[in-house]
């Protein structure tokens, strides 16, 4: 029970080993016909790059391959299958028979937006394929001309149903529905659609047009997302695929997960933004305050320069001459980044403006940099744009020359750490976003205390991220600055919250940490392959990880209930059970592939 081997992972459906044939419980068939990729390989890439950063490397199958698997087989090899916006138009008829069956059987169907709405001329059909399938006619076009498609609310019955569909807390308003950073709420590209079965669970609506529907089907689900998650994760808006992709592949699905953060712990960074010489009078009392612990990492990027809105103005934080004995002590409480480029407000609206080019901006952020090295002694390796001005691809891939590892983002908010898209392309494959968290239209308790948004709604939204980390397991990014603790008198609010962050940290569930640190692992994590099967007997799951690097500090998560009871922990994993029961296993070795056999029921 205890020995460990080193397999190839790549082991597809007929391979044996001992004790008979291997069947996957974490495998996922992608399916799409030919002509609707062939103009559209972007949103494919979105898809792959986003399964990747959740552990998942899915089987892309066209509608010919499709063709020549029995059910059985579809059965067999699939623990679900699924039908991506924009990929899959064209579909054979008779599919819907076969997606059926396959739910009956135990598989899982994802239906996303506009599935089988064509037929082989490219005229769109009266009925969508899935219509029965799903209980919801999703494509009502001619019924209703162009009013088929519409911009909705994402609205949620209650925030117990956001809550479950992993949205993080901040991102519903009072009525439930999704909120965007200054925004307000959001309305996304969906069809007009409209239930035909009554046992249907429509989980978010807009008024009565289902977006995240689901329903039960034999002793599998079928579930349809109303919106085109692929096509928004390529233009920078990944929240509606992070929570439907995790909601169905963990929650419906119950599949197996590799986690997305070191230890299979949550994590957070707590990104203080330093802009000007108001942070000499703050920084020591925001110490004193007892409000920069070292038992817990936060993470700060500096504007260096000696000016802040115009040259001259001296009104900068002055990293290396007045501002050097307060930057130094910030150094024992976490790594040091760059706020822009040399002169916070001056930087931000020069890039706006145009005032600044590409050569410009390389150079400014540059010289920040270099200010900070002088004084910390250590390269600069995170950084947050003032003011949020990024504009993309440009900013990022300036950073990546520069060898920042991540940087706080506006784009893709509400989502974990993530390599950004931008109109369909990946924006760098190693400088990674960490998208900023927001209660509703603000982020920093700068803008609450502005908004009048009272102290104990903000300490609940900063709790509620937190244990949001912890519960999921995975990670999120908050700002501000250190002047909004001492001049919006938060000291004895963030002491609170900072207490809670320590026990959870204390208690195993949530660590503290950078930028730079989470995105070094991030970068390891998407190398990995973590595979899972049932042997031949049925009585064990078998578990296959690899990763080029070393698999140490890389986790994994079984559905509760799916291992005997009192079994022994093979060597090289920890184990800890969370709240709702899964099992999680941490990988101690510093190995680059294992295989562990764990005991079912």
């Amino acid at each position: 029970m205890g020995a460990t081997i080193a397999v190839s992972l790549t082991l597809p459906a007929g391979v044996h080993a001992q004790g008979g044939t291997l069947r996957p419980t974490n495998r996922v068939a992608f399916v799409y016909d030919s002509r609707s990729l062939e103009n559209n390989w972007h949103i494919r890439r979105a898809y792959d790059s986003a399964l990747e950063e959740i552990g998942i490397r899915p089987v892309w199958k066209s509608t010919n391959d499709l063709a020549l698997l029995s059910n059985n087989d579809l059965v067999y090899q699939f623990k679900a299958i699924v039908f991506p916006d924009t990929l899959a138009q064209t579909l054979p008829s008779g599919l819907n028979a076969r997606m059926t069956a396959y739910a009956q059987a135990g598989g899982n169907v994802l239906a996303i937006f506009d599935p089988g709405i064509r037929d082989a001329n490219g005229f769109f059909l009266p009925d969508p394929e899935f219509k029965s399938l799903l209980g919801v006619d999703y494509f009502r076009y001619d019924e209703l001309g162009v009013l088929a498609f519409q911009f909705g609310r994402v609205q949620f019955p209650n925030a117990a149903t956001a809550r479950a569909w992993h949205i993080q807390p901040g991102r519903v308003d009072s009525s439930n529905s999704i909120v965007g950073y200054v925004y307000g709420q959001l309305r996304y590209p969906m069809t007009t659609a409209s239930v035909t079965s009554g046992d249907v669970t429509v989980s978010a609506a807009e008024g009565t047009s289902p977006v995240f529907a689901t329903r039960a089907i034999g002793s599998g689900k079928a579930m349809l997302v109303n919106a085109p998650i692929g096509y928004l994760k390529g233009r920078g808006d990944g929240l509606l695929l992070s929570s439907a992709f995790h909601t169905f592949f963990f929650d419906v699905c119950k599949m197996p997960r590799l986690i997305a953060s070191p230890g299979g712990v949550g994590g957070m960074v707590m990104n203080w933004h330093v802009d000007s010489d108001i942070e000499h009078d703050t920084l020591p009392r925001v110490q004193s305050a007892g409000l920069l612990r070292p038992s817990l990492t936060q993470d700060f990027t500096v504007t260096s320069g000696p000016d802040f809105q115009a040259p001259g103005d001296g009104k900068g934080f002055a990293a290396t001459t007045t501002g050097r004995p307060f930057l130094e002590g910030l150094i024992p409480f976490g790594p040091i980044g760059s706020h822009g480029g040399w002169a916070h407000d001056w930087f931000a609206f020069s890039v706006l403006s145009g005032a600044l080019q590409e050569q410009d901006i390389a150079y400014y952020i540059a010289l920040n940099g270099a200010a900070l090295t002088e004084v910390t002694g250590q390269p600069v390796r995170s950084y947050a744009a003032p003011q949020g001005v990024h504009p993309q691809p440009m900013t990022t891939r300036i950073l990546e020359q520069q060898g920042v590892d991540g940087y706080y983002y506006v784009g893709d908010t509400g989502c974990a750490p993530t390599r950004t898209y931008w109109d369909g392309q990946m924006v760098s494959e190693t400088t990674w976003a960490f998208p900023l968290s927001t209660y509703q239209n603000y982020a920093s308790l700068y803008e609450f205390k502005l908004n009048r948004v009272r102290n104990a709604d903000v300490l609940a939204w900063l709790k509620g991220l937190a244990d949001f980390c912890a519960d999921d397991k995975t990670i999120r990014i908050m700002y501000s600055h250190p002047y909004d603790l001492i001049y919006q008198r938060y000291e004895n609010m963030f002491g609170k919250f900072l207490n809670h962050c320590e026990n959870l940290q204390n208690g195993g569930t949530l660590k503290l940490d950078s930028m730079t640190s989470f995105t070094r692992f991030l970068r390891r994590y998407v190398k990995t392959r973590f595979e899972t099967f049932i042997d031949g007997t049925g009585k064990n799951i078998v578990v296959n990880l690899e990763n080029p690097e070393t698999l140490q500090d890389l986790a994994f998560e079984l559905p509760a209930g799916s291992l005997k009871a009192n079994f022994t922990v093979p060597f090289g994993l920890q184990l800890r059970t969370d709240a709702k029961g899964n099992y999680v296993f941490k990988v101690t070795r510093d190995r680059r592939a294992l295989t562990f056999q764990l005991p079912r029921p």
